[in-house]
């Protein structure tokens, strides 16, 4: 257990706690040695808990399993705000467009050393929606299509002058 609890520290992870049953696994052994255990947890970061609003953790009881099953409660506001979003979908064929790659260069940049891999990942790819979401605006929507049509056009005019 001093070997979890050290790790949970390394990586700055939080136990939860919970409600409910005190143990979450049981070896089911009915001539003696019966052993409970609470193995199943719900560990977060500091980052994390800042942008979500865990209200409780419950421990439920088990069916199949010989583990119980947690379940994570959620503040109605975090989850209403979170249904609210409107989901980003990135497209492949923004990749064909001539100002793709700068725009990705300029976004994907070297972080602060402070922040952890996860942040950093997640940090680039919410700078790429960004600048995506903006970019196909400017574009007048569909930049597919118009990639169709501009490659038409030039299938076309090397056509013309054959």
């Amino acid at each position: 257990m001093e070997s979890f609890q050290k790790a949970l520290s390394d990586c700055n992870l939080l136990d939860l706690g919970f409600v409910g049953p005190r143990y979450t696994w049981c070896n089911d052994r009915m001539n003696g040695g019966i052993t409970r255990e609470r193995l199943d947890r719900v560990v977060t970061n500091h980052e994390w808990s800042r942008f979500s609003d865990v209200i409780s953790v419950d421990v439920l009881p088990r069916n199949c399993s010989d583990h119980k099953p947690l379940l994570v409660f959620f503040s109605k506001h975090h989850v209403m705000a979170w249904r609210k979003q409107r989901q980003f979908k990135y497209e492949a064929s923004w990749e064909k467009h001539k100002d793709y790659g700068k725009l990705v260069k300029q976004v994907w940049r070297v972080r602060d050393s402070w922040e952890t891999a996860w942040t950093k990942l997640r940090n680039n790819l919410k700078g790429c929606q960004r600048v995506f979401q903006k970019w196909v605006r400017k574009e007048g929507g569909n930049l597919e299509e118009k990639n169709k049509r501009e490659e038409a056009g030039i299938a076309i005019s090397s056509n013309a002058g054959a």
